[in-house]
């Protein structure tokens, strides 16, 4: 898959986490964990997304941390209001597992 067409599916699957996540909202019985885990992914995919468009290249993680070090690496401009985004890595994998044996 050519770049700009991987950062094209990428922001059209964020679409979907964050179609869940509305929903979710929605009803305050929702589980804080799904839904940091579905804005955790969508952040994750439009990040991804960020780095496919300037051809890129990133590891295979969930860890935004170092998703968004490798922007800053490359000298790509990351509001500070969007550093918050870093606390949302956890429910990508530990808060999600974190029963499973």
């Amino acid at each position: 898959m050519k770049w700009k067409e991987q950062a094209k599916a990428l922001i059209e699957k964020s679409s979907q986490d964050e179609f869940v996540v509305d929903k979710l909202l929605a009803d305050p019985s929702s589980p804080r964990e799904v839904i940091g885990f579905h804005l955790q992914q969508s952040a994750e995919k439009l990040i991804k997304a960020g780095l496919s468009y300037l051809e890129i290249p990133y590891p295979k993680t969930h860890q935004l941390t170092v998703l968004i070090d490798l922007l800053k690496e490359h000298k790509v401009d990351f509001p500070d209001e969007l550093e918050e985004l870093r606390r949302l890595s956890p429910f990508a994998v530990e808060f999600r597992y974190d029963l499973l044996p």
